[in-house]
């Protein structure tokens, strides 16, 4: 008798394929901190955003020899951009202020190629500087020696001492009327000196003669 053997069924196990999962380049990123300057919300901004755009796009003011279409690195924008930063601040700041002049030092150059005075002088009564008067005046009234009256008897010439000092000064009627005659008998206050010191320069001339002619005299009598 004859047995049928059943064949025994043996199951392959089906071949394991691994699960493949798309995942997005792993990019640098970083924190946009001046975010809130171009009216986004604060977060990480991916690096490959900032350096794959152009750099005039990042700063519109690029200083010479930098290509506009160029693309940098973080590291490198970040150095572009603190230097950009510190040239905006230095060419912001304001000129350094000019040295502060000291009187003296203001005086000096004040008085720099003037005449000097040699005594004070005084006009109707009243001080005037210096400063008031042109180089031209000054030596005028250094030269004025002596008390007179001159240009017609209109203008009077007062040499006074105060103390140790010499003191000038010279008075006239400033009257509309007065001060029109006068007008007709000098142009202006240097013509007034210069007729004041020819006329003692006359004076002088004629002081000296007379000293001569007295001199001379006193020796024919001896």
């Amino acid at each position: 008798m004859a047995f049928k053997m059943k064949e025994k069924v043996v199951e392959t196990p089906a071949p394991v394929v691994p699960e493949v999962v798309a995942t997005a380049p792993e990019t640098e990123e970083y924190v946009d901190e001046f975010a809130h300057l171009n009216g986004k919300a604060p977060g990480l901004v991916p690096a490959t955003d900032v350096a794959s755009t152009p750099v005039a796009a990042l700063l519109p003011g690029l200083p010479a020899g930098i290509d506009p279409n160029a693309q940098f690195t973080m590291a490198q924008f970040a150095q572009m951009l603190g230097q950009a930063v510190a040239q905006g601040v230095s060419q912001a700041m304001p000129a350094r202020p000019a040295e502060r002049m000291t009187f003296g030092q203001y005086q000096k150059r004040l008085n720099a190629g003037r005449s000097k005075m040699r005594r004070p002088y005084f006009e109707n009564g009243i001080h005037q500087e210096g400063l008031v008067l042109s180089n031209v005046e000054i030596d005028l009234l250094n030269q004025i020696d002596r008390t007179g009256r001159y240009i017609n008897r209109m203008v009077e010439c007062i040499v006074r001492s105060e103390g140790a000092d010499e003191v000038l000064e010279l008075r006239w009627n400033t009257k509309r009327d007065a001060m029109f005659e006068l007008k007709g008998h000098a142009r202006n206050f240097e013509d007034i000196l210069r007729q004041i010191v020819e006329a003692q320069k006359v004076e002088r001339e004629a002081d000296e003669a007379r000293q001569h002619r007295t001199v001379a005299q006193r020796q024919a009598r001896a």
